[in-house]
């Protein structure tokens, strides 16, 4: 079963720290243009994601890079490790 693909307002869930990291997708235009409609396999374009409030994972960019960080609570994952969530 193919995994459905991830757009602007999904909840996703990262590949390696499972379903306890919880973020909304906030703009992915790269992914869009350089990945989906390319098709490309193992898409790196960056998604800019701001972490769910009461998430374990909630402060994840704290001690993150300031090149993948926007604040505290927001910033930059590459396409490939997200997931969306189904219920």
């Amino acid at each position: 079963m193919k995994e459905p693909k991830i757009g602007v307002g999904d909840l996703v869930y990262h590949l390696i720290y499972g379903k306890e990291w919880l973020a909304i997708v906030l703009d992915m235009k790269e992914v869009e243009e350089k990945c989906v409609k390319k098709r490309n396999q193992l898409c790196r374009e960056y998604v800019l994601v701001h972490m769910q409030s009461g998430s374990k994972y909630e402060d994840f960019f704290q001690s993150s890079l300031d090149s993948t960080r926007l604040t505290q609570f927001s910033g930059l994952i590459s396409y490939h490790w997200l997931r969306r969530v189904s219920w």
